[in-house]
């Protein structure tokens, strides 16, 4: 099985239960990049190919990313095919 597959497999299954560290590392699989240096806990991320949205990541306090966050993700990779 593919990198992104078992990736897209994770963010699918365990949206509630992904810690932060590693959904920073699936962004960057898929080709989003950071904007500039991290604001206090917010990560911004853009993608080439993903027009006018902007993906706003940043922990939970327990170093859990948050399940919306996740499920933006998820929408912004099936609409643009990602």
């Amino acid at each position: 099985m593919k990198k992104r597959e078992k990736y897209l497999e994770l963010l699918r299954n365990s949206s509630k239960n992904i810690r932060f560290k590693d959904l920073l590392n699936i962004v960057d699989e898929f080709g989003f990049y950071m904007t500039g240096s991290p604001k206090g806990s917010h990560h911004v991320f853009l993608h080439d190919l993903v027009d006018d949205a902007i993906l706003n990541l940043q922990p939970d306090k327990n170093g859990k990313a948050k399940s919306y966050q996740v499920r933006q993700l998820l929408k912004l990779i099936d609409e643009y095919k990602l």
